[in-house]
């Protein structure tokens, strides 16, 4: 496991999920970071925040460092998933973000008009067996116990759907989805989703 949860934060999705039109940060993405067997979504997922913000671009290896410094002051080490406030916090300390920036759950994809969103998703197999546009198996609904941070950074209608998807940005390579990305629908977002945060900066 590479998140934590936080009970507090749980994410409880509003209706309509977001009004207006399509929107995607794909572009500004640097997407393809890798974080290996580290678990260090949750870091990665909060720097793809800042490179599509900034524009600025962070290594691999700059995300795992971090991610060990922060592991190893929380959990001594022990790899047991990091809360996204305690990645942030960190981060924040470290420059990455202003020090009155804040980061606060959110219930929908309001926000999305304005920035990407950290989004903390529960892990079944059909997130490994994307087919080549980066679509999850939805129908594979075996859980694996796990929960998994990635960057919401689109919303919007493809040509062959008729309801919304969201593409989140994540951190298992250019080889997992579509060039890093994945994409699924609504329905599934709000019922497999734990946790979604946007940032004040």
């Amino acid at each position: 496991m590479s998140v934590k949860l936080n009970p507090e934060a749980a994410y409880t999705p509003q209706k309509p999920l977001r009004d207006g039109p399509d929107i995607s940060f794909v572009p500004f993405a640097h997407a393809g970071d890798n974080q290996g067997n580290h678990g260090a979504c949750s870091v990665f997922a909060l720097v793809n925040h800042v490179e599509i913000m900034s524009g600025r671009a962070f290594s691999d290896d700059y995300c795992i460092e971090l991610y060990t410094d922060i592991d190893n002051e929380i959990n001594e080490g022990r790899r047991e998933g990091l809360r996204i406030e305690d990645a942030f916090n960190w981060l924040k300390r470290d420059g990455m973000f202003d020090t009155d920036a804040e980061i606060l759950p959110a219930y929908s994809l309001k926000a999305l008009a304005r920035q990407p969103i950290i989004a903390v998703y529960e892990i079944n197999e059909g997130w490994y067996s994307t087919n080549a546009a980066g679509n999850i198996q939805e129908w594979n609904r075996e859980r694996t116990g796990n929960y998994h941070a990635v960057l919401v950074n689109s919303h919007g209608h493809i040509s062959s759907m008729e309801k919304r998807i969201l593409w989140a940005e994540g951190s298992w390579g250019l080889d997992h989805g579509y060039k890093g990305h994945v994409c699924f629908t609504e329905d599934y977002h709000n019922e497999m989703c734990r946790e979604l945060y946007y940032i004040i900066p």
